[in-house]
């Protein structure tokens, strides 16, 4: 299943990076994304 965890984080930092913002925490919640796209990269360890 950690293939399919990593995938899903590059799939979703792939979308934001046309807009200069990365998650790098997890869970990747809707919240850290807009969060990302805000302007605030969220960076942490997995939770």
């Amino acid at each position: 299943m950690g293939g399919a965890i990593a995938a899903v984080a590059g799939a979703v930092n792939d979308a934001l990076r046309p807009h200069g913002a990365r998650v790098t925490a997890m869970p990747i919640t809707p919240e850290a994304v807009l969060e990302a796209l805000a302007g605030g990269v969220r960076e942490g360890t997995q939770q």
